[in-house]
């Protein structure tokens, strides 16, 4: 049976900025034992919620994104 993957999600301009991008992805989370799946979001584009999320984010640039994710029972940590 086929595991759910987890959805890394950046917003462009972060995945530019945050130099250690590829480690987080190819080493932190090379331990799981599902696939991770990356997703880049431009800036203007507006993220979809998806099941088994992680978001890497710098400050608040997707705080409405975090506090709809959470308002549809889903978990955010700080």
């Amino acid at each position: 049976m086929a595991q759910r993957p987890l959805n890394l999600i950046w917003r462009h301009k972060t995945l530019d900025f945050v130099l250690e991008g590829y480690f987080i992805k190819e080493v932190l989370l090379a331990g799981l034992r599902r696939p991770v799946r990356q997703l880049v979001f431009e800036d203007n584009e507006s993220l979809t919620l998806e099941s088994d999320m992680l978001i890497v984010t710098l400050g608040t640039e997707a705080a409405d994104y975090l506090r709809a994710a959470a308002s549809r029972s889903g978990r955010t940590r700080d």
